[in-house]
Protein backbone atom coordinates (compact mmCIF):
# COMPACT_ATOMS: atom_id res chain seq x y z
CA UNK A 1 0.00 0.00 0.00
CA UNK A 2 1.18 3.58 -0.95
CA UNK A 3 1.58 5.89 1.77
CA UNK A 4 1.43 9.78 1.82
CA UNK A 5 1.84 12.43 4.86
CA UNK A 6 -0.76 15.40 4.54
CA UNK A 7 -0.87 18.03 7.05
CA UNK A 8 -3.15 20.82 7.53
CA UNK A 9 -2.87 23.79 9.83
CA UNK A 10 -6.33 25.30 12.71
CA UNK A 11 -7.03 27.30 15.30
CA UNK A 12 -8.89 26.33 18.64
CA UNK A 13 -10.86 29.48 18.61
CA UNK A 14 -11.75 30.78 22.41
CA UNK A 15 -13.70 33.84 23.74
CA UNK A 16 -14.77 34.52 27.25
CA UNK A 17 -18.22 35.79 28.61
CA UNK A 18 -19.01 36.55 32.56
CA UNK A 19 -15.63 34.82 33.52
CA UNK A 20 -16.49 31.81 31.48
CA UNK A 21 -14.70 30.90 28.50
CA UNK A 22 -16.35 29.00 25.35
CA UNK A 23 -14.82 27.48 22.15
CA UNK A 24 -15.96 27.51 18.63
CA UNK A 25 -16.50 24.16 17.16
CA UNK A 26 -18.15 23.36 13.72
CA UNK A 27 -20.03 20.11 12.62
CA UNK A 28 -17.90 19.36 9.48
CA UNK A 29 -18.98 16.76 6.89
CA UNK A 30 -16.18 14.83 5.52
CA UNK A 31 -15.42 14.16 2.04
CA UNK A 32 -17.02 10.57 2.39
CA UNK A 33 -20.26 11.99 3.94
CA UNK A 34 -19.67 11.62 7.56
CA UNK A 35 -20.20 14.65 10.02
CA UNK A 36 -18.02 15.46 12.83
CA UNK A 37 -17.71 18.25 15.54
CA UNK A 38 -14.17 20.06 15.81
CA UNK A 39 -12.00 22.81 15.23
CA UNK A 40 -11.88 25.05 12.05
CA UNK A 41 -8.91 23.75 10.05
CA UNK A 42 -7.38 23.38 6.27
CA UNK A 43 -4.63 22.94 3.68
CA UNK A 44 -1.92 25.55 3.32
CA UNK A 45 -2.14 27.51 -0.12
CA UNK A 46 0.68 28.25 -1.77
CA UNK A 47 3.48 30.07 0.68
CA UNK A 48 1.52 30.81 3.38
CA UNK A 49 2.81 30.09 6.97
CA UNK A 50 0.62 27.84 9.34
CA UNK A 51 -0.17 31.01 11.31
CA UNK A 52 -1.90 32.50 7.83
CA UNK A 53 -3.22 29.04 6.91
CA UNK A 54 -5.05 28.31 10.60
CA UNK A 55 -6.42 32.18 10.29
CA UNK A 56 -7.79 31.85 6.79
CA UNK A 57 -8.72 28.79 7.69
CA UNK A 58 -11.15 30.53 10.52
CA UNK A 59 -12.37 32.62 8.46
CA UNK A 60 -13.03 30.86 5.12
CA UNK A 61 -15.11 28.06 7.88
CA UNK A 62 -16.66 30.19 10.12
CA UNK A 63 -16.32 34.27 9.00
CA UNK A 64 -14.80 34.82 12.36
CA UNK A 65 -11.65 36.54 12.50
CA UNK A 66 -8.65 36.03 15.26
CA UNK A 67 -7.87 39.35 17.77
CA UNK A 68 -4.59 37.26 18.63
CA UNK A 69 -3.20 34.09 17.95
CA UNK A 70 -0.97 32.65 21.14
CA UNK A 71 2.08 30.86 18.63
CA UNK A 72 3.32 29.26 21.56
CA UNK A 73 0.33 27.60 22.58
CA UNK A 74 -0.21 24.76 19.64
CA UNK A 75 -1.55 21.24 19.63
CA UNK A 76 -0.91 18.97 17.07
CA UNK A 77 -3.05 15.70 16.15
CA UNK A 78 -1.28 13.19 14.44
CA UNK A 79 -3.66 10.26 13.11
CA UNK A 80 -3.67 8.01 9.70
CA UNK A 81 -6.59 6.66 7.32
CA UNK A 82 -7.29 4.68 4.06
CA UNK A 83 -8.34 6.88 0.95
CA UNK A 84 -8.56 5.56 -2.27
CA UNK A 85 -6.40 2.50 -1.30
CA UNK A 86 -3.69 5.06 -0.13
CA UNK A 87 -2.45 5.17 4.03
CA UNK A 88 -2.52 8.58 4.67
CA UNK A 89 -0.90 10.16 7.85
CA UNK A 90 -2.12 12.90 8.87
CA UNK A 91 -0.85 15.99 11.30
CA UNK A 92 -2.98 19.03 11.90
CA UNK A 93 -1.23 21.87 13.89
CA UNK A 94 -4.38 23.58 15.60
CA UNK A 95 -3.26 27.11 17.35
CA UNK A 96 -4.82 28.69 20.08
CA UNK A 97 -7.02 31.68 19.28
CA UNK A 98 -9.02 34.82 21.13
CA UNK A 99 -12.14 35.79 19.45
CA UNK A 100 -14.34 38.74 19.82
CA UNK A 101 -17.91 38.39 19.90
CA UNK A 102 -18.38 38.32 16.26
CA UNK A 103 -21.17 36.47 14.84
CA UNK A 104 -20.40 33.62 12.38
CA UNK A 105 -21.28 33.05 9.45
CA UNK A 106 -20.16 29.58 8.40
CA UNK A 107 -19.31 27.97 4.86
CA UNK A 108 -22.45 25.80 4.33
CA UNK A 109 -20.75 23.50 1.54
CA UNK A 110 -18.16 22.47 4.55
CA UNK A 111 -20.21 22.86 7.68
CA UNK A 112 -23.63 21.64 8.44
CA UNK A 113 -23.30 24.27 11.74
CA UNK A 114 -21.38 25.70 14.14
CA UNK A 115 -21.32 27.33 17.51
CA UNK A 116 -19.98 28.61 21.01
CA UNK A 117 -19.74 25.90 23.81
CA UNK A 118 -18.34 26.05 26.99
CA UNK A 119 -15.18 23.99 27.61
CA UNK A 120 -17.06 21.33 29.27
CA UNK A 121 -19.70 21.32 26.80
CA UNK A 122 -17.55 21.31 23.80
CA UNK A 123 -15.91 18.07 25.80
CA UNK A 124 -18.73 16.34 25.61
CA UNK A 125 -19.74 17.29 21.90
CA UNK A 126 -16.49 16.53 20.04
CA UNK A 127 -16.27 13.95 17.55
CA UNK A 128 -12.78 12.41 18.20
CA UNK A 129 -10.92 11.58 21.82
CA UNK A 130 -7.88 13.55 20.23
CA UNK A 131 -10.06 16.58 19.93
CA UNK A 132 -10.78 15.62 23.74
CA UNK A 133 -7.39 15.87 24.83
CA UNK A 134 -6.61 19.40 22.98
CA UNK A 135 -9.55 20.99 24.92
CA UNK A 136 -7.79 19.73 28.19
CA UNK A 137 -4.72 21.42 27.13
CA UNK A 138 -6.13 24.55 25.88
CA UNK A 139 -8.11 24.55 29.74
CA UNK A 140 -4.59 24.63 31.23
CA UNK A 141 -3.33 26.76 28.74
CA UNK A 142 -5.75 29.24 29.54
CA UNK A 143 -5.93 29.02 33.12
CA UNK A 144 -1.83 29.64 32.40
CA UNK A 145 -2.82 33.12 30.18
CA UNK A 146 -4.91 34.18 32.78
CA UNK A 147 -1.88 34.34 34.97
CA UNK A 148 0.73 36.44 32.48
Amino acid sequence: MQNKTDESFGVVPVKKINNIWYVFLIHQVSWVGDTYWTFPKGHAMDEETPIQTAKRELYEETGLTTDQIFENFSYKNQYDFIHEGVKIDKTVTYFLTSVNNQQSDVDTDEVKESGWFTLATAREKVSHDSSRQIIDLVERDLITLETI
